[in-house]
């Protein structure tokens, strides 16, 4: 499980500094929202961290020893967080968007708590079966189709 998950903590690193700072490139900051540019901020943070925390076991700061996991939850804290912070203008106008924004953050924010504390509680296969990958994968497509018909419908 901390191979792979290691490993997608560096894709989602990776993607989530490329948005950013994409998202800067081409819109600029002139005429943004604080919230958007806070946001903006707390999602290259959270990249960041997930980046870090993909590079090294461990690393010295002030004396104490912080684990890649400590990294990883301070990088999905700071992503529920960001994700919040950026859906907070928009609740008015879509608030399915917002209820969905904020039970997906609840939801990052626990696995954020549960890797700061004491890590996975999981014990999986150490090379898991393609059926299961399947399984997973599909149900992701499935979760974010779904997603995107009730935002849509919300709308």
């Amino acid at each position: 499980m901390t191979r792979f998950q290691r490993r997608a903590t560096l894709i989602l690193g990776i993607g989530l500094l490329a948005s950013v700072f994409g998202f800067v490139a081409f819109a600029g900051i002139d005429g943004l929202r604080p919230s958007t540019i806070s946001g903006a901020v707390l999602l290259a943070g959270a990249g960041a961290a997930d980046v870090a925390s993909y590079a090294r076991d461990e690393y010295r700061i002030a004396g104490r020893t912080v684990r890649w996991r400590h990294l990883y939850a301070v990088g999905t804290g700071l992503l529920a967080i960001g994700l919040v912070v950026t859906t907070l203008p928009t609740i008015d106008s879509t608030p399915g968007l917002g209820v969905a924004t904020l039970l997906g953050a609840s939801s990052l924010l626990f696995f954020s708590y549960q890797a700061l504390v004491d890590g996975p509680h999981l014990d999986l296969d150490a090379e898991p079966s393609k059926t299961r990958l399947l399984v997973v994968a599909l149900a992701a497509i499935g979760c974010v189709g779904l997603g995107a018909v009730a935002t849509i419908v919300l709308s």
